[in-house]
């Protein structure tokens, strides 16, 4: 799955400067950085947020399911994703970006897994 999670999330942003980098040259996003929902319920409305204590440019986040599948994508940090209609079951997360200044920058990702329960 994160082979296919990989293909798809490179396929979707190509052509976007810096996103289309590849996520093995990007360094880790530090988990002080960002908080992730990663249990969507009818307890947080099956709203899949994130959460950012730093600034991240040129961010983009890719969610996709079992079958690699992408489900939502977005380039809004703002953006929340609803998961309601998502069937239960897992799926993978992958979020890219750049931290820094346009000086001194590091281009960063974050990948994981988020679970919908119903």
């Amino acid at each position: 799955m994160k082979l296919k999670s990989i293909f798809l999330f490179t396929l979707l942003f190509t052509g976007l400067g810096s996103m289309a980098q590849s996520l093995e040259d990007r360094a880790e996003l530090p988990e002080s950085c960002v908080t992730i929902t990663t249990t969507l319920s009818a307890d947080n409305a099956f709203a899949f947020e994130t959460d950012f204590t730093c600034q991240v440019f040129n961010y983009g986040i890719s969610i996709t399911n079992e079958s690699g599948e992408a489900v939502y994508q977005t380039k809004d940090q703002t953006a929340v994703f609803d998961a309601s209609d998502l069937p239960a079951g897992t799926y993978a997360y992958t979020l890219v970006g750049t931290t820094g200044n346009t000086v001194d920058y590091i281009h960063v990702k974050k990948e994981g897994i988020i679970v919908v329960i119903k």
